[in-house]
C-alpha cells in the first residue's frame, strides 16, 4: 500500500526571523509533497524570507485577513488527501519531529495527530494534549467544514476543529516534541502587547467554545487519545 501524500500549510504573518528554520525542515522533507505557505499581509520581510525556497508554492494576501481566512486558502489549494499544519514561528524543530507527526496518521493508527510542545501551558504537560496546539495532521475529508473558518474568530481555529473531532469521535495521536517551542506574543513583541493578544486570543476561544468549552474539550480529547509509540 503506497502512502498517502501531503500538503504542508503554513500560515504566516510578520514571522521575517523564524519563517526559514521551519521551511528548511519542511523543504524537500520526503514525506511532504507540496508546501504552501500564505503570507497575510506581512510588513517585515516574511514573504522574501518565503522566496528564498523556490519549491514552495506561496499564496499572497495584499492585506493582513486573519488566520481563519489563512487557512481556508491554505486548505482550498492544497492537492494531497493529507494536510500538515504548522506554525511558522516554531524554534528548534527537526525533520524527524514533521515524521513522528505525519506517521500516525499517514499509517492509519489515528485520524489525526497533534504535537505537544516542550513550552506548552502545565496543564498540558499533565493532561498529556494540548487542545490549541497549532501542529496538526489529517485526511482533507475530515475538514469538510473548513471553509466555516472564514465566519471564525481567528484564534479560535483549533477549538473549532476540536468541536468536529469531538462530534465524530475522531481517533488522537498526541507527538510529544521535547525540542520544540513556540514563543509567547510577550517574546515577540514585547510584554505591554503581548500580554494584550494573549487576552485577546483567550477571548476568541472563549466566544467560539464558550467559557466552559476548554474544560470540556480536555475531557473529550483526553479520551479520544490513542496509545501512541
Amino acid at each position: 500500500m503506497s502512502q498517502q501524500k501531503v500538503s504542508c500549510i503554513i500560515p504566516a504573518y510578520n514571522e521575517g526571523k523564524r519563517i526559514r528554520n521551519v521551511l528548511q525542515d519542511v523543504n524537500n522533507h520526503p514525506l511532504i509533497n507540496e508546501v504552501i505557505v500564505i503570507d497575510d499581509g506581512s510588513k517585515d520581510d516574511t514573504l522574501l524570507q518565503i522566496k528564498k525556497f523556490k519549491k514552495v508554492h506561496i499564496i499572497v494576501h495584499k492585506k493582513n485577513k486573519g488566520k481563519s481566512q489563512t487557512m481556508v486558502d491554505g486548505i482550498s489549494a492544497a492537492k494531497s488527501p493529507l494536510v500538515l499544519f504548522l506554525d511558522a514561528d516554531l524554534i528548534g524543530l527537526k525533520k524527524e519531529n514533521i515524521t513522528q507527526l505525519i506517521k500516525p496518521v499517514q499509517e492509519g493508527k489515528a485520524d489525526m495527530s497533534m504535537s505537544l510542545r516542550k513550552n506548552a501551558p502545565f496543564y498540558a504537560q499533565i493532561m498529556g494534549i494540548d487542545i490549541i496546539s497549532g501542529e496538526r495532521v489529517m485526511d482533507k475529508k475530515i475538514l469538510h467544514y473548513y471553509k466555516d473558518f472564514s465566519k471564525i474568530t481567528n484564534w479560535g481555529i483549533e477549538s473549532y476543529i476540536n468541536k468536529y473531532l469531538i462530534k465524530e469521535k475522531r481517533s488522537i495521536a498526541v507527538v510529544r516534541w521535547n525540542n520544540v517551542e513556540s514563543p509567547y506574543p510577550q517574546a515577540k513583541i514585547g510584554m505591554i502587547k503581548g500580554t494584550i493578544r494573549l487576552l485577546g486570543m483567550v477571548i476568541q476561544i472563549m466566544k467560539t467554545i464558550h467559557w466552559y468549552g476548554p474544560i470540556y474539550q480536555n475531557f473529550c480529547m483526553f479520551r479520544l487519545k490513542i496509545k501512541n509509540n
